[in-house]
Parts: structure tokens; C-alpha cells; sequence
């Protein structure tokens, strides 16, 4: 069929989204021989639509964020081709996760237009999937980045929504280091795009790592992510929550501890004499623009959901 093309998992309209998500690898093996190398950046992922001179901006989860940030949208629409679809990462200004957080879920339209001014956000362009009735996600990574080039001229300036420029990795690695971004995506030059996790896409951060001891987990409001976080006990004996699980491992963690003896305390599901039975390895990323260090799930450490 002409028009925008089919893809894979259902968004709330029906359209189907096809996204392409990193794997995570080491400092060891991120450098690699035919890759290209982009800053990895701590925002939210968003495909974007074009048709018929409207645009769409859905996440990885299919859900519509086009009301979320206007003033994309507003430049987006400018671009002359009639059918897009953009791939990228919306990120706050000022390179903080937790000011994109205060826009990201907000229905309210009035807290919408004044947080567009106290919180700008840039949606960051790495990848195009169709432009006219060409589709390209049978085409190699190279091909994709040229067109990209000629659909967003450099020489345009957006205030909102950027080309998403390739580094040296030895740049890269060095803005690392300094804290300047949080990690780089390695991606092989001649990759398709694929719907799914793909080893031809591989992304690392820098972290320190520790144990956690396991208390339960936080419940989520969000219908695709049932999980918040799981509640754990640091090494100072401080219960922190600790995010970054996937969609398996929520359902693999909701389903054991539902059916192991607990108790509730509003959101929150504690295990009941589960001391010393199930560990997770955690990383602590440093925020480069607060220096505070989150933790984030890496590996279960032991027994069952190891």
C-alpha cells in the first residue's frame, strides 16, 4: 500500500512502531571496527509521523506524546516532504532527565505552554525510516544518515530539533569521561533497521557498580510498565529504589513476588523474611549536571531470577 509504512507493535491509533533499541556492552568491546559513534543521551525515545502535513510523536511504548511538546511539533511541520518518519530522542535543554520528566507526562495544556518556557526541550534526530513513499529501513545506516542530511540542511538552524552529528569514539570516550554526556551508541554503518534489540547497535555508559539486597518493589501507574521500581537495601543500609528493568523481567519480578509471602503498604509490595535471598547488581550513573548518582538495575546476582 502507498503512504506511511507498516511496522510492528500497535500504538494507540492502530499505527504500528517500529523501533530499534540498543544492546548494552562493555568499555571493553564498545569501540568497534565499521561502526559509527553517537552520544548517548537521557531522554525519551519518540518516532515521528508526518502525513498529510500532520504530525505524530510516539514513544517506544505506542503512546501519543504530539500534545506534549508543541513547539517540536510546530517545527517539524515546516519540513516540505509530505510523508516522514524521523526517529530520535527528546531530551531536556539542560541535559537533565528529571526537568524532561516534569513535561513528559503532563495532560494539563495551560501547565503544557508555560513548562515549553521554563522547560525547553530539543528532540535529538539519529535516524529515518521513510521520506516520500520511499522506505528505508532496508537500507544500510550510511544511506539512512545521507538522506537524513538532506531532509534536515545543516546549514537550517532549529531552535528545537537537531541532526544528530557522528564523533570520533575517541571524543566521545573522552566526554565520558569528564561527565559531559552519560554514553555513547556504537552502530554498525551497514545495519538495517530493525524492530527490536539488535547486537548491530550497541550502547555503554560509565558506571560503578554495587550489591543490593532485595526488599519488594513499587508498584507503577503506567498500564505498559507495571512495575516503578524494585525497593532494595544498599550497603549502608539505606532502602533506595532502583529502576531499569525491562518489560520481561517486570512480569518475571511481579509474578514471583505476588506469589511469595508479602505484604502491602500502598504502592508498596515488601517480601516477607526474604533477608539474604535475592540480590541484584547495581550501577551507579553520575547526573553530569547535578554530580548526583542514581542506581539503575543491572543483573540479578542469585536464585531465581538469575
Amino acid at each position: 500500500p502507498r503512504g506511511i509504512m507498516q511496522a510492528k507493535s500497535q500504538d494507540q491509533t492502530g499505527r504500528e512502531v517500529l523501533i530499534m533499541l540498543c544492546e548494552r556492552t562493555t568499555e571493553e568491546t564498545i569501540m568497534d571496527t565499521g561502526s559509527i559513534y553517537e552520544p548517548k543521551y537521557d531522554g525519551t525515545r519518540i518516532q515521528t509521523l508526518k502525513q498529510n502535513g500532520k504530525i505524530k510523536l510516539i514513544n517506544r511504548y505506542g503512546n501519543d506524546k504530539t500534545y506534549v511538546f508543541p513547539e517540536i511539533v510546530a517545527e517539524l511541520q515546516s519540513l516540505p516532504q509530505n510523508i516522514l518518519i524521523l526517529d530520535g530522542e527528546i531530551i531536556a535543554v539542560d541535559g537533565h532527565f528529571n526537568s524532561l520528566a516534569k513535561r513528559n507526562n503532563l495532560v494539563d495544556m495551560k501547565k503544557i505552554e508555560a513548562r515549553v518556557k521554563t522547560i525547553p526541550c530539543q528532540y535529538m534526530i539519529f535516524d529515518i525510516l521513510q521520506c516520500g513513499e520511499k522506505k528505508l529501513t532496508g537500507a544500510p545506516l550510511s544511506v539512512r544518515k545521507e538522506i537524513l542530511k538532506t531532509v534536515i540542511p545543516e546549514y537550517v538552524f532549529f531552535k528545537h530539533f537537531k541532526y544528530v552529528r557522528n564523533f570520533t569514539f575517541e571524543y566521545l570516550y573522552s566526554e565520558v569521561r569528564k561527565g559531559k554526556i552519560e554514553g555513547i551508541v556504537a552502530k554498525k554503518i551497514d545495519s538495517k533497521y530493525e524492530p527490536r534489540r539488535s547486537q548491530n547497535w550497541k550502547k555503554w555508559r560509565l558506571e560503578d557498580t554495587e550489591d543490593m539486597e532485595v526488599l519488594g518493589f513499587e508498584y507503577s501507574d503506567a498500564i505498559e510498565r507495571p512495575i516503578r521500581s524494585l525497593i532494595c537495601r544498599d550497603a549502608d543500609g539505606e532502602e533506595v529504589g532502583v529502576s531499569g528493568l525491562d518489560i520481561k523481567e517486570m512480569g518475571a519480578v511481579r509474578k514471583l513476588f505476588e506469589n511469595t509471602p508479602h505484604k502491602k503498604e500502598g504502592k508498596k509490595l515488601y517480601l516477607i523474611n526474604n533477608v539474604g535471598k535475592l540480590y541484584i547488581e547495581v550501577t551507579r550513573y553520575k547526573d553530569s549536571m547535578t554530580g548526583t548518582r542514581f542506581p539503575r538495575f543491572k543483573r540479578f546476582k542469585n536464585g531465581k531470577m538469575s
